[in-house]
């Protein structure tokens, strides 16, 4: 399973051509604050409908409050990242064995 997700906006040409006639700096504001709320959206979503106890039961909030947003530059491209750093987020993603020691 991957672990990133890519999405590609199709629109309409027109609106596609009208975007492309902007100033390079206004069309990369218009990109940087549509792929933060995008990713604010999804944040929200993994928080409210996946881990408000619909897919996984909550005990104590700790994974549904560690799941964060941010965005990085990638060479030239802006790249939105939504996740956790809880170690035992893995297992309920991707599923899998344990095993105790």
């Amino acid at each position: 399973m991957p672990d990133e997700l890519t999405l590609t906006l199709e629109g309409e040409q027109a609106l596609l051509k009208k975007i492309e006639r902007l100033p390079a700096r206004i069309r990369q504001h218009v990109g940087e604050r549509a792929l933060l709320k995008s990713a604010l959206l999804l944040e929200a979503h993994i928080k409210k409908n996946k881990l408000s106890g619909q897919v996984l039961h909550v005990r104590s909030g700790r994974l549904r409050s560690s799941i964060s947003h941010r965005l990085e530059q990638i060479g030239q491209d802006l790249t939105a990242r939504v996740g956790t750093n809880v170690v035992y987020a893995r297992i309920h993603e991707f599923g899998g064995t344990i095993t105790a020691k």
